[in-house]
Parts: structure tokens; C-alpha cells; sequence
């Protein structure tokens, strides 16, 4: 289970979710605008893509609460994950580089 506990992926989650809030922030700022969720829109990308991908489309906008909050967890974990593999491929790779590593 320690290959799970990452401090790298803890970082970049917190950081996502920092940046999906700001996005949501500037979303509400200026809703009903032209482009109001444009920053929101990027933000998602990733998880618009999966699922663009695997439905087929998909219809996102800040109004859809429950999409931005499912938009927001899954960026986060792919964060998080992310993180974790460097930080786990990073830890490989010094340990090889040790006198009597491996």
C-alpha cells in the first residue's frame, strides 16, 4: 500500500484542484456571457476527452453541477496518479543509480 501514498500526487491533486476552483470561480463571475466557461472547459479537458471517447460526445458547461464535480474528482485522481508514477519511477531510478542499488 505504500506505492499508493504519494507526496508528488498530493501536490498535483491540490494544485488541479486549486486551478478547477479558480476556473469555477471565473465561471461564475461570468455566467451567461459568451465563453463564460472556457477556463472550466480547459480545466476539464481530460475528462471531457474520456468520455467524449467512450460515449461519444459529451455536453459540458459550468451549469451541469454535477458534471463539474465529477470533472473535478477525476482530474484530481489522474493527478494524483500521475504524481504517484513519477515520484514511484523517480525512486526506482536513484535507487538503481546507489552503490549496490537494485
Amino acid at each position: 500500500m505504500s506505492g499508493l501514498k504519494s507526496g508528488l500526487g498530493a501536490i498535483l491533486a491540490l494544485l488541479y484542484a486549486l486551478a478547477f476552483a479558480a476556473a469555477y470561480a471565473d465561471y461564475l463571475g461570468k455566467a451567461g456571457q459568451w465563453f463564460a466557461d472556457a477556463y472550466l472547459l480547459i480545466a476539464a479537458l481530460p475528462f471531457t476527452s474520456l468520455v467524449a471517447w467512450l460515449a461519444g460526445g459529451m455536453n459540458f458547461s459550468g451549469d451541469a453541477t454535477g458534471k463539474v464535480l465529477a470533472a473535478a474528482l477525476f482530474c484530481c485522481a489522474l493527478a494524483y496518479f500521475l504524481g504517484a508514477l513519477v515520484q514511484a519511477l523517480a525512486r526506482a531510478f536513484l535507487r538503481a543509480l546507489r552503490p549496490g542499488g537494485a
